[in-house]
């Protein structure tokens, strides 16, 4: 699996994090990715995504090369999934969260749903 280049710099994937135009349309289908624990094609995640097949070519190669995504080559197929270091801190991200919703909750006076 390939997936961390040369441009997994904290200041790139940062960026790619934060470009909605990169993200948003690929959300829905990479969240689905992580919980499943499969690999998608591009062909797929365009399709899921609603978007051109060239659309999300370039905008996969951008997460590949930032390391958010890792890839692997099947014949003339190249599947898709979260790499393990993006899995590992979306996770880690998630339940810090977690953890300050529920003390400004607390903090408030609030309880959660």
């Amino acid at each position: 699996m390939r997936g961390s280049g040369a441009s997994s710099s904290p200041v790139h994937v940062s960026s790619l994090c934060a470009c909605e135009r990169i993200h948003k349309p690929f959300h829905g289908a990479l969240d689905h990715t992580h919980a499943s624990a499969v690999a998608w094609t591009a062909a797929e995640l365009a399709r899921t995504a609603g978007v051109a097949p060239s659309t999300a070519t370039e905008h996969l190669n951008l997460l590949v090369s930032g390391g958010l995504l890792a890839e692997e080559r099947l014949g003339r197929h190249r599947y898709l999934r979260l790499a393990d270091d993006a899995a590992e801190l979306i996770e880690r991200l998630t339940a810090a969260a977690l953890m300050a919703e529920a003390a400004l909750a607390r903090e408030l006076g609030v309880d959660l749903p």
